[in-house]
């Protein structure tokens, strides 16, 4: 599976399994923002709390105990204290609090290791995502040192496992503030375990505190929005991907697949419709789909506004004072409306130049 990064930096590619991993060395601050509306499933940062389980998430830890399942997903263990912490953050430890160097925060994690460690083992630091959702998700992480100042240790290991298989793995040293991203995309089930964890770089884990942080979301990076339109006129739907797929597209009219025969714009992103009348007035949906599974987009409306009558001032009566309107909305344009649309004389679903004799014509009658 292809998984692919944009970035100005640095760019490395890493094979895990069959899967091609792409890193960027990248400053935290030139991260691309989640566009307004993207399908988020979660997002470690913005879902942390201090009740295990909310939003899918949980907070603990592996400490190696017993062998056979040292340090993997079925080690895992709930840390049992959530409060201040020994840096100036509120989150997960164990209790009581201050016994261990082991913590999670809502922008990362620091592990406890034996080179001066308060309980004398090694334990990994592990944020834990149980998925409620089936199908095609995109990961992206970001890791970076959070103790520049620090000198004593020897950095930290950031990684991403996915039902018990390794997906990303990172060195990251404590000094290291510009750090690094992932953008993976995966097919997962409902159930599926994705556990975000910080381990120290052999069993030192001084100044091993590292910003670590995830969003998983689905195929949908912009929802369509809602449009109206005069009589007549053109509407058009648009679904954007998380990437460039392949993705394949089917839209829907009030739940019912439209016939990409008649109407080709129904399997693509972009969905147009010529010549609308009140009939197409509804909710439109697009169901985005790969080898991996379907997810259906948030649903929008169209508004349709009859034309014809002249009256864009609403004052029940055209007159006089509707010339002007008309002349306001030819100079500035304006967006459909019932006032907009009153102006469409001719009944063509636009408002322009030939629409001011018909009116014209009418207030002379």
């Amino acid at each position: 599976m292809l998984n692919r990064m944009q970035s100005s930096h640095r760019v490395e590619t890493t094979y895990c399994g069959s899967m091609l991993i792409v890193l960027a060395e990248i400053a935290v601050l030139a991260l691309v923002p989640t566009p307004a509306h993207a399908q988020v499933y979660a997002d470690s940062q913005s879902d942390f709390s201090g009740v295990q389980g909310q939003g899918g998430w949980y907070y603990g830890f592996y400490d190696g105990i017993p062998a056979n399942v040292a340090y993997t997903p079925a080690d895992f263990e709930l840390l049992d204290a959530y409060g201040p912490l020994w840096f100036p953050s509120t989150g997960w430890t164990h209790s009581p609090i201050g016994s261990s160097w082991i913590t999670l925060v809502s922008w990362g994690q620091h592990p406890e290791g034996t080179a001066a460690g308060r309980l004398e083992r090694v334990e990994w630091a592990v944020r834990r995502w149980i998925s409620p959702i089936s199908g095609p998700i995109w990961i992206d992480l970001v890791a970076v040192g959070a103790n520049p100042t620090c000198i004593n240790g020897n950095g930290a290991i950031c990684r991403l496992t996915i039902d018990g298989t390794l997906a990303w793995s990172q060195l990251v040293t404590q000094q290291d503030t510009t750090g690094f991203s992932a953008h993976i995309e995966r097919c997962i089930s409902a159930g599926s375990i994705l556990d975000f964890v910080v381990t120290p770089n052999g069993s030192n884990e001084a100044c091993d505190s590292m910003r670590f942080t995830a969003t998983i979301r689905g195929p949908i990076a912009a929802q369509p929005s809602s449009t109206s339109a005069c009589n007549s006129g053109v509407a058009a739907f648009t679904v954007s991907p998380v990437d460039s797929g392949p993705f394949t597209y089917q839209w829907r009219f009030d739940a019912t697949p439209i016939d990409s025969i008649a109407n080709p714009s129904a399997a693509t992103a972009t969905l147009l419709l010529n010549d609308v009348s009140a009939a197409e007035m509804g909710s439109y949906d697009c169901v985005v789909s790969n080898t991996c599974g379907s997810v259906t987009s948030d649903p929008s409306t169209l508004t349709v506004f009859s034309g014809g009558t002249g009256d864009g001032d609403v004052s029940g009566s055209t007159d006089g004072l509707d010339i002007q309107g008309l002349v306001n909305a030819l100079t500035n344009g304006g967006a459909p409306s019932a006032a907009y649309c009153a102006y469409d004389m001719n009944a063509d679903g636009v408002v322009d130049e030939a629409d001011l004799p018909l009116l014209v014509a009418l207030l002379l009658i």
